[in-house]
């Protein structure tokens, strides 16, 4: 699973509403979804979103730091466990 990793260091600067946008357009988000997390970023908060593959993830997060944010991708196991 991929993780995009988003955070605002310096909110100078940061696009707002196209934050919200983006989420929405790039990773199929609500608009209620993709509001709250902007409004975390806004307070100062990092927050994570899973996206379905790398091609996504890095469009994403691409279009993603052009909000003004800074955007990570990172790789996160996936625990399967297995009925017996």
């Amino acid at each position: 699973m991929l993780i995009i990793k988003i955070s605002a260091p310096n909110r100078r600067g940061l696009k707002k509403v196209s934050l919200t946008t983006t989420l929405k357009a790039e990773l199929g988000m609500s608009l209620t979804a993709a509001k709250h997390m902007t409004d975390q970023v806004i307070e100062g908060q990092d927050v994570s979103v899973s996206a379905h593959d790398r091609a996504t993830a890095e469009r994403a997060a691409q279009a993603i730091r052009e909000t003004g944010t800074v955007t990570t991708i990172e790789e996160q196991a996936v625990n399967q466990t297995l009925a017996g």
